[in-house]
């Protein structure tokens, strides 16, 4: 069975995700019908983003959801693993800095980072290097193929590149000597895995959601274009602006539809226009904070007035939740009705119960 992949592109507070949330329900229905568990799949880009939706799903007022299958791609990843008996171990972000610094330090004791002797005992240093990998990695470019992309370059900027391959080389070798994997490396292990037809607990699935991301890795293109040789629907989202007036914003979902366009089976793009509020009525302050928030801040034409807008200052996180609960308060004694007052925080999960212990009180 061909799979079909759907794209639905548009600015923020388009309506993408409440979309994709409605099918990705109905393909849930559709799997209780039939009594059959694990026919949908949903990839978030954070653990944050994955406990939205999940919330969000059951909210939903829908029957009880055991197996709403919503996961992060590391999480995806893992339970692919699983399924293939992978015994290599997981290597947390502190493990791999101590094991690149032990690595630096016993090169630069060699006399082998030469280029880089002032500078590698610093924390810089480390974290530069340790992104370096990342992104080579996240490309799959092998140590070896750097070394070798090397010798074409300019003999200075050759050997301060070498010196970073031989980090590079030495750290990827004694990952795969004790059997170790990296974030990255994870999904290495995920892709050949699936290139081997390991599918885990994956294999009924029908319906795929990908939400929440601007881009993917080039390993993360792959392992998409094999899901999507047996599952039969997938939609995406991505970030879009029409009419395109802030290039700089939207390179990388551009080039990523580009990139969806070569790996993936050919695309359904559904653009979908931004659900503007009506704000005419709005105080000007407020209103030019809307339509400015992404703005270029040099390109921003100032509100004739503050009206409608106000900042209170406050010391820390704690004077934060006293300044809003004692401003809550004031608007109560006032006359103001509850259901007027809204109160928008980052994470309800991470903050709620030090906000309804200050608001109790106030």
């Amino acid at each position: 069975m061909a799979s079909t992949l759907t794209l639905l592109l548009g600015d923020a507070g388009a309506g993408k995700t409440e979309r994709l949330l409605r099918e990705y329900r109905q393909a849930l229905a559709r799997g209780r019908e039939r009594r059959r568990p694990g026919t949908a799949l949903w990839l978030a880009p954070t653990h944050r983003a994955q406990q939205a939706i999940t919330t969000q799903l059951l909210e939903s007022g829908d029957s009880v959801q055991f197996a709403p299958g919503v996961m992060t791609f590391d999480v995806f990843a893992e339970q692919i693993l699983a399924a293939a008996g992978k015994q290599a171990t997981p290597m947390s972000p502190v493990m791999k800095r101590l094991l690149l610094r032990r690595i630096i330090a016993d090169l630069a004791q060699r006399g082998q980072l030469v280029n880089f002797s002032s500078v590698t005992q610093t924390t810089g240093f480390l974290d530069v290097i340790s992104s370096f990998i990342s992104e080579l990695k996240r490309e799959e470019i092998w140590p070896d193929e750097f070394l070798d992309a090397c010798s074409h370059q300019p003999p200075r900027r050759a050997k301060r590149d070498r010196e970073l391959g031989l980090i590079y080389q030495k750290y990827q070798d004694h990952l795969e000597k004790q059997d170790w994997y990296d974030n990255e490396g994870r999904f290495w292990l995920a892709r050949n895995a699936l290139n081997d037809n390991v599918r885990g607990p994956f294999a009924n699935v029908e319906f795929l959601a990908v939400d929440g991301f601007a881009d993917f890795t080039q390993t993360q293109y792959e392992i998409l274009g094999k899901l999507l040789t047996w599952i039969p629907e997938a939609k995406m989202t991505l970030p879009a602006e029409q009419p395109l007036t802030r290039p700089e914003l939207f390179d990388k979902p551009r080039s990523t539809v580009e990139q969806l366009r070569k790996h993936l089976p050919p695309l359904t793009v559904i653009r979908m226009e931004q659900l503007t509020a009506d704000r005419s009525h709005w105080p000007a302050g407020l209103r030019t904070v809307a339509e400015s928030l992404f703005t270029n801040p040099r390109k921003i034409v100032p509100s004739p007035g503050a009206t409608g807008l106000e900042v209170i200052a406050a010391t820390g996180q704690l004077g934060e939740f006293q300044a809003v609960a004692l401003r809550i308060k004031r608007l109560l004694l006032r006359g103001i009705p509850a259901s007027k007052i809204v109160v928008a925080v980052r994470s309800v999960s991470d903050s709620g119960p030090a906000w309804r212990d200050y608001l109790t009180e106030a």
